[in-house]
């Protein structure tokens, strides 16, 4: 795919580059200062078409002159409205392989997050020389440090990673994203993304469907609509802090839709070619081997408080899934070893009985033919 396959979604003018024109801008700027290096010039900006998406942060010079052209790339890269502001924050460990990959299409976003923090989870690769060069290229990357624990910690070791780049957040945001640097996806993923935020102000999170490579095709993660895909998790700020944040748990990633669910939110995934994912490794193959990845799979919805009928189902279901057969039975597996050694639950009683009672709701559509997502 790379990172420009698409612009599906993104209006463009008629005769004019994609890449130096999204939508109709007026652009104040003297004469004089044109000539100026772009990053120099003070100019300001007003949307004059309705569709044109929020890409810019008003400066105040009225005396300026009004010329309509395209707004330059170079300069729409550092022009991020103030309801439009992005925060990334990746938990890194070991990632030289894909790593670069997903810099890429951070670099070529039409809306340039406002910081980018990545967390060096102990790497022991050539990650942390991936990670300088980026950070002198681009002055909105941060680089935490975290010290090296000898091996990856899945779950909560992930949420640790996370809440350490978010304590380093020190400037104005309105949306939050845990993003992995195992992607690939559109120059016009977040810019897309901000069109869906606002055409739904319950809407608490967001991502688009994850694929995955075989051969020269892409073949898709199945994921149910409401879910929001754990390897970029896009979220309004304000809905992200209503619901606490991630929880430092096993399941994270589960606990967090439902619990917006919960709160009378909304979160989706969606069939967006502008947001399509490409995940560059099969999904829970980091943790040593796929096989132990669905094993932890299913002692995290133990803990999340699934109920057995569902993951059964879920098991079954996913037994048509590389490894196919023996992922779906080691998910049971994985519910049932944790339900016999009686291991600990999430402890919130009203969230596990609200996540049985969706799920037992799931289940009844399923039965009556609704569909699977």
């Amino acid at each position: 795919m790379g990172c420009s396959s698409s612009t599906a979604g993104i209006p463009t003018d008629a005769g004019t580059d994609a890449n130096d024109r999204i939508a109709p801008f007026t652009l104040s700027v003297s004469p004089a200062r044109a000539l100026l290096p772009t990053n120099l010039w003070r100019c300001r900006l007003r949307r004059i078409d309705a569709f044109a998406p929020k890409l810019y942060t008003p400066l105040a010079h009225d005396s300026l002159p009004i010329y309509d052209e395209p707004l330059p790339s170079r300069l729409r890269l550092h022009m991020v409205h103030h309801e439009h502001r992005v925060v990334l924050i990746s938990p890194i460990r070991d990632e030289e392989r894909t790593l670069e990959r997903t810099i890429a299409c951070v670099e070529k976003q039409t809306l340039t997050p406002s910081l980018w923090v990545m967390v060096d989870d102990g790497s022991t690769d050539a990650t942390p020389e991936i990670l300088a060069r980026a950070a002198q290229r681009n002055p909105w990357i941060r680089i935490v440090k975290r010290k090296d624990r000898g091996f990856r910690k899945l779950g909560g070791g992930v949420i640790d990673a996370f809440n350490d780049g978010l304590a380093e957040v020190d400037i104005p945001y309105d949306y939050i994203a845990k993003m992995d640097v195992d992607l690939e996806f559109s120059e016009h993923y977040l810019e897309q993304a901000m069109r869906h935020f606002d055409a739904d102000p319950q809407l608490a999170a967001i991502s688009g469907k994850v694929f995955r490579p075989e051969g020269v095709q892409f073949v898709e993660e199945f994921m149910i609509d409401e879910m929001v895909a754990g390897q970029f998790k896009l979220y309004r700020r304000t809905h992200f802090e209503a619901i606490g944040g991630f929880v430092t748990e096993i399941m994270w990633d589960g606990i967090d839709f439902h619990k917006a669910r919960l709160a009378g939110y909304r979160t989706c995934s969606v069939p967006d070619e502008a947001l399509k994912l490409i995940h560059l490794r099969l999904m829970g193959s980091s943790d040593a081997n796929v096989y132990r990845g669905r094993l932890r799979w299913g002692r995290g919805q133990w803990f999340m408080g699934s109920s057995f009928p569902y993951v059964l189902a879920s098991g079954v279901f996913r037994m048509r899934e590389k490894p196919y057969g023996v992922g779906g039975a080691l998910i049971i597996a994985g519910y049932l070893r944790s339900a016999l050694r009686r291991e600990r639950r999430y402890p919130d009683l009203g969230f596990r009985q609200g996540l049985r009672r969706w799920q037992r709701d799931r289940l009844i559509g399923l039965a009556r033919g609704r569909g699977s997502r």
